[in-house]
């Protein structure tokens, strides 16, 4: 009987322990996959990050790139006006030259 006794409680004591065993293991796979899940969130987090900072990078070279051609669009405008006003001045000399030439004291034109 004593045998008997011991053979059943070690009998149940590995059953026990079987099923701690099978808990653990259970217990494991699910950290695991809190774990996964985690690292995706994360993982997805930082491309958003990244994402975020290209698109910002982007728009401040857009932004630069539209300064530098509204700066030099500009400095075109005042070059071009400067011309014309050089060549208007130009042609006011010529024109009051030639009036001069033919006897008159100012061009006949305003």
């Amino acid at each position: 009987a004593d045998l008997e006794t011991e053979v059943s409680r070690i009998n149940a004591q590995k059953t026990n322990s079987d099923n701690l065993a099978t808990q653990l293991q259970h217990e494991h796979a699910l950290a695991l996959e809190r774990l996964r899940a985690t690292l995706n969130l994360e993982k997805e987090e930082a491309l958003n990050v990244v994402r975020r900072e290209a698109e910002t990078d982007r728009q401040r070279r857009d932004d630069s790139y539209r300064q530098d051609l509204e700066r030099r669009e500009s400095e075109s405008k005042k070059q071009l006006e400067k011309v014309i006003g050089d060549m208007e001045k130009k042609r006011d000399q010529d024109c009051t030259l030639i009036a001069r030439k033919v006897g008159l004291d100012r061009p006949p034109w305003p």
